[in-house]
């Protein structure tokens, strides 16, 4: 009877599997299928592909999109041997399960579970806590260049009084400073949750962050810098393969608010590319009257940087584990 219900239970297991990894892709070609400008960006990217330099173009946004999820799958592996060894490969598997779940959840949540259960031996919750702290890495990097860039973009481009500019790159400038401070010393977390009492068993499951090191989260966090910047090269090469006219140092500026928008802002995936379109096109009409360059780009990097290692990521779902999860 016992044999029968794990039996059961293994088939169910693989079937919702199996489902997921065919909504996944049912999902991308909805989102792909249902873009509303779909005629202007096909003929946009016909224009582009008669230029010899396209191609070129778009290879190295390709490379660069292999690179950005190794580096993100870097990040992870340094972070999660800590509690078990993995390769770089089952690193990157996992990075782009989470991505495949993350599509169908508020905020990318999803992500976590996507990528914990791709571990064999580790406590879950002690490696979805990581995984936590291991994204909020990125999301720093972004609040921080974006605040840096938002003081350029409120002194040249903003139409605000000088007070409420001021007052916003503060706001921004101190909340990123602090925010980077309590992250390179996590340990604090652990005197925190001593404070507030919580019962033993949670306590050890966040034991764990008071291991890392300021070295090791030091080299997370230039990772997560490097990815940053991957983004936004593979963005403005988009932008000028497309016939944008916008000048290097403008479009940096006008991406990093571009990000620290769609950070801030709390999103689904079903409505995030909208939002992308619409920060994007806000900020960049400030530097050109010509935006479907920008839109355009916006759409090609969803696809690049999301759909196919999500589909990528729905392959690798089958590696899904079950594991029981430990305390102790």
């Amino acid at each position: 009877m016992e044999q029968r219900k794990s039996n059961i239970s293994i088939y169910g297991w693989r079937a919702f599997k199996i489902l997921l990894a065919v909504f996944a892709f049912w999902f991308v070609y909805d989102k792909i299928s249902e873009q509303k400008d779909a005629e202007g960006y096909l003929m946009q990217l016909k224009e582009a592909f008669q230029r010899p330099e396209t191609m070129y173009s778009l290879i190295v946004v390709l490379i660069l999109m292999v690179f950005n999820w190794l580096t993100e799958a870097m990040k992870w592996k340094l972070m999660i041997d800590r509690i078990e060894k993995i390769s770089l490969f089952r690193s990157l598997e996992a990075v782009c399960s989470g991505l495949t779940i993350s599509i169908f959840t508020p905020n990318r949540v999803g992500e976590f579970a996507g990528r914990v259960f791709h571990l064999e031996k580790a406590n879950k919750i002690q490696a979805t806590i990581i995984t936590i702290i291991e994204n909020i890495s990125q999301l720093l990097v972004t609040l921080l260049i974006g605040s840096i860039a938002a003081v350029y973009y409120f002194s040249v481009y903003a139409e605000l009084s000088f007070v409420v500019s001021f007052s916003v790159c503060i706001t921004l400038l101190v909340v990123a400073f602090i925010s980077v401070l309590l992250f390179f010393n996590i340990r604090f977390l652990e005197n925190v949750f001593k404070k507030l009492k919580f019962p033993q068993k949670w306590y050890v499951m966040f034991h764990v962050l008071s291991e890392y090191s300021s070295t090791e989260l030091f080299r997370v966090f230039i990772l997560a810098i490097i990815r940053y910047f991957i983004f936004v090269v593979q963005f403005y090469i988009l932008i000028r393969m497309y016939g944008g006219d916008s000048t290097f140092l403008p479009s940096l500026v006008m991406i990093a608010m571009t990000y620290l928008v769609i950070t801030i802002v709390p999103s689904f995936t079903l409505i995030e590319l909208g939002i992308r379109g619409a920060a994007a096109t806000y900020f960049f009409s400030k530097i050109t009257l010509d935006v479907l360059p920008v839109l355009n780009a916006v759409f090609s990097l969803w696809i690049i940087n999301l759909a196919i290692p999500a589909l990528a990521g729905a392959i690798f779902m089958l590696n899904f584990r079950l594991g029981k999860t430990k305390t102790e």
